[in-house]
């Protein structure tokens, strides 16, 4: 009979198993809870400062498109154009402001005609200023003069 008790002990301490639950301790879930912290506080400003630089090379597309526009219209005309109407450039989902701005989602872009010499429109400027970054006082703006890029930031 040594055999039977040794059965029977072994029963009930996988009895006492079977009835204690499976799950996480309190202790357990802080740690995830935590490492997950650190780990966004490590991703998100990486992650915003790409989404930065992707606007801001969306702006440098808009000024690009602009400079392009300017090119025909100087070919055509002999002169470069002093609204967007006049050379023919929009952007897809901006609201136009006035003849010589347009509003997008993250820049305003400003048209002027620069008169050289007396000459009329020999010369031009556009302008991108938005506010990308809200937590620094300075605005983020990209110009250019007749081909010419200007970065200020």
């Amino acid at each position: 009979m040594p055999n039977d008790t040794h059965i029977a002990g072994a029963g009930r301490a996988s009895a006492g198993r079977r009835n204690r639950r499976g799950g996480f301790t309190l202790v357990e879930l802080m740690i995830v809870v935590a490492i997950i912290g650190v780990l966004s506080s490590i991703a998100i400003p990486s992650m915003q400062d790409s989404a930065r630089r992707a606007r801001r090379s969306e702006a440098f597309l808009n000024l690009k498109g602009i400079y392009t526009a300017q090119k025909i219209y100087f070919t055509e005309e002999g002169r470069y154009g002093s609204t967007f109407d006049q050379i023919g450039f929009e952007i897809a989902g901006a609201t136009p402001l006035d003849d010589t701005t347009i509003q997008s989602q993250f820049y305003t872009y400003t048209l002027q005609s620069l008169d050289v010499d007396g000459v009329s429109s020999a010369n031009y400027s556009a302008v991108a200023a938005g506010d990308l970054d809200p937590s620094d006082a300075m605005l983020d703006i990209i110009m250019i003069e007749s081909g010419v890029v200007v970065i200020s930031n």
